[in-house]
């Protein structure tokens, strides 16, 4: 599945990680000025990106948890304590919720 209007959907929030870290909720309003990507949480094989599907927020700046978790998945998963799948199945049933996709 690809679907650059859901790929733009997922980039307007700010980043899921840092996020959770001011003790907000995963999910918040889009604002419009986050410094986000959207980064794939499963990849086809042979580096290749996974559907838009399992796309989440990712901060590219500053902090930059979208270069840290690519760098090592699992180990990003666990130093957070967050199911990445998981997440973006949030974002996407929300997206469809509001598209009516």
């Amino acid at each position: 599945m690809r679907s650059k209007p859901f790929r733009e959907y997922v980039s307007r929030f700010p980043c899921c990680i840092c996020s959770m870290y001011r003790g907000e909720v995963v999910i918040t309003m889009p604002l419009g000025f986050a410094v986000s990507q959207a980064a794939h949480v499963v990849n086809n094989g042979a580096s290749s990106k996974g559907p838009d599907s399992t796309c989440v927020p990712l901060c590219c700046k500053g902090l930059n948890h979208h270069a840290e978790f690519d760098s090592g998945k699992k180990a990003f998963e666990r130093k957070y304590g967050v199911n990445m799948r998981e997440v973006a199945a949030m974002y996407f049933a929300r997206w469809k919720q509001e598209t009516g996709q």
